[in-house]
């Protein structure tokens, strides 16, 4: 049925299921309480965390939301609204720095490879039910990946998670081009449980990761410009791999096949290392000790160290 009209129609009429749940669920989520601190509100900034905590646990995360605020006005001498050109300043340049290179990972680890993964398991000569059931396979590991990623991520910290996911997609990446190297049957199987490999991996490291790293990076303050600046940066980037990735692989075209695994494997490879030297630890940290560490400007590997040292004492 998948094949005919009829299916192909169902399947995006179906889509509007969960487009119309995130249309509402906006209408359902309590203002930021940073928002309400922000201007001054705290009556209502108290309101939106007893929503998300409770009654007794929300004045504490209020009190720290004031002083973090506080904070970053007196180091930036100013109350004036905050600006683009502040981003690119002393500490804040460091963190704008980390966002852009979040949102820019999912990218480099080849998510428009296996976005586009049925139609080049196609073009190796699997049959379109084949490929049609490594896709599938793929989608529905991702959501239970991305769950995982939540908890481990509380559990393992941050960078630990994105360091291990990228080294493991960089070997899955290289192995996909190995296998793609030889026209057999099981040399393509093996591609394609490479790849739902891969995916799972993306979703519980890089896919369920980033967005959170990206969030805790930013200064309050300058929350809405860096993370504007950030999803930009994601846009441009992913419309440049969705445009020329497929031109790398076509048979008209680049006609690489599955040697794009090997071009795969250096970006994600390029990714590891910026993860390495450049993501620090953020795992249990408030927002004010984010910001002494990046205003004191630790070194990414020493972060989450010096945080507890500087806790304990």
């Amino acid at each position: 049925m998948i094949f005919t009209r009829i299916g192909y129609r169902l399947l995006l009429a179906i889509e509007a299921v969960p487009a119309g749940v995130g249309a509402l669920t906006p209408l359902l989520l309590p203002e930021s309480p940073h928002y309400f601190v922000k201007h001054g509100s705290l009556t209502k900034a108290t309101a939106a965390y007893t929503r998300l905590l409770s009654k007794e646990k929300a004045e504490p995360p209020v009190y720290r939301l004031t002083r973090a605020l506080e904070h970053e006005r007196d180091v930036q001498e100013s109350a004036e609204a905050p600006s683009f050109k502040e981003c690119f300043h002393g500490a804040n340049w460091g963190r704008t720095r980390i966002i852009w290179y979040a949102n820019m990972l999912q990218s480099f680890v080849g998510i428009a490879m296996i976005q586009n993964a049925a139609y080049f398991l196609e073009l190796g000569g699997m049959s379109a039910q084949n490929s049609l059931n490594v896709t599938t396979a793929s989608l529905c590991l991702l959501l239970p990946a991305v769950l995982l990623s939540w908890y481990l991520m509380a559990l393992l910290g941050r960078r630990t998670i994105l360091l291990w996911g990228a080294s493991l997609i960089t070997v899955l990446w290289l192995g996909i081009g190995i296998a793609c190297c030889s026209s057999t049957t099981t040399a393509f199987w093996f591609v394609g449980c490479a790849k739902v490999t891969t995916y799972f991996v993306h979703g519980l490291s890089v896919g369920g990761i980033v967005p959170v790293v990206a969030s805790e990076t930013s200064s309050l303050r300058l929350r809405a410009k860096t993370q504007a600046m950030g999803f930009t940066v994601q846009l441009l980037i992913s419309w440049v791999f969705q445009y020329v990735v497929p031109y790398m692989y076509s048979t008209a075209e680049g006609n690489l096949g599955g040697k794009v695994g090997f071009i795969s494997a250096g970006l994600s490879a390029v990714a590891l290392v910026v993860i390495f030297f450049e993501i620090p630890e953020m795992k249990g940290l408030r927002v004010e000790e984010l910001d002494t560490r990046f205003e004191q400007k630790v070194s990414t590997r020493a972060f989450q160290h010096a945080a507890n040292a500087l806790t304990e004492g």
